[in-house]
């Protein structure tokens, strides 16, 4: 089971919300200088497909158009390729996307006889990896419990579970958009056993199991603070977590400005 299962999980949370955003149109507002743009998705994973699409209109002759994006801790803007005008229509074109994780910035830039003309507003594009719940939890741990005939290994571990729940994790913001989270709560006696996860800016989702059953669950985030729980209506559960978040910063928080 494991790890593939609750990978696709969380490939599936966050394709639903990469479909939701693929459908929103280029707005009128978003043209400067005869060119407006649009990213087909707002993120990726490393080294995916960037689908940009694009229009130009009233170009004189000789001007020209170039894609570019940022690159580096500095998120200096360097050319991707060079672009054909498209006469009013638009012109869907495919590039390689950046191949770590990341935010990065896309943006056309028009140019005449070697002179800056105008440029179209900056799309961000996130670019997302997994992190490992290990790096994002407060106290980690690294061990094994037996599950049937198998051992998991978590990451998370509280003794005798609270109704209410315990906090596995509490964010004041992340750059985590997906979080995928796999867990078992154990004790003799047969009791309920949740996951519950609060957002600001986002519905709450509850994940109801029974002790002794080792279950994954996909959670959408949608970038605010948030607290993921775990408890259980039995007295002396033991709760045992681990998982992965999809994230674009390496512990899955943003940095304080």
């Amino acid at each position: 089971m494991r790890f593939k299962s609750i990978w696709t999980k969380a490939v599936i949370v966050l394709s639903a919300s990469i479909v939701s955003l693929a459908l929103v149109g280029i707005p009128a507002s978003a043209q400067a200088g005869g060119v407006s743009m649009g990213l087909k998705a707002r993120y990726i994973f490393p080294s995916g497909q960037v689908k940009i699409a694009y229009k130009t209109k009233g170009f004189k002759r000789g001007s020209k158009l170039t894609l570019q994006r940022t690159y580096g801790t500095k998120q200096r803007f360097r050319k991707v390729l060079n672009l054909k005008q498209t006469k009013g229509r638009f012109k869907a074109v495919t590039v390689a996307g950046p191949a770590t994780m990341g935010r990065y910035w896309y943006r056309i830039v028009i140019t005449r006889n070697g002179r800056f003309r105008g440029k179209s507003p900056a799309r961000g594009l996130l670019v997302l990896d997994k992190v490992p719940l290990e790096r994002m939890v407060r106290y980690p741990v690294s061990q094994t419990v037996q599950v049937g005939s198998s051992l998991f290994r978590y990451v998370w571990f509280d003794s005798s579970l609270y109704r209410k729940g315990d906090t596995v994790l509490r964010m004041d913001s992340t750059s985590c958009r997906a979080l995928s989270v796999q867990g078992i709560g154990k004790d003799t006696e047969d009791a309920d056993v949740w996951f519950e996860m609060v957002q600001e800016t986002g519905d709450p989702s509850t994940t109801f199991f029974r002790t002794n059953q080792l279950v994954s669950t996909g959670m959408g985030l949608t970038g605010g603070a948030f607290v993921l729980k775990m408890g259980s209506t039995g007295y002396g559960v033991d709760g045992y977590v681990n998982g992965f978040g999809l994230c674009f910063t390496k512990d899955g928080r943003l940095a304080r400005r």
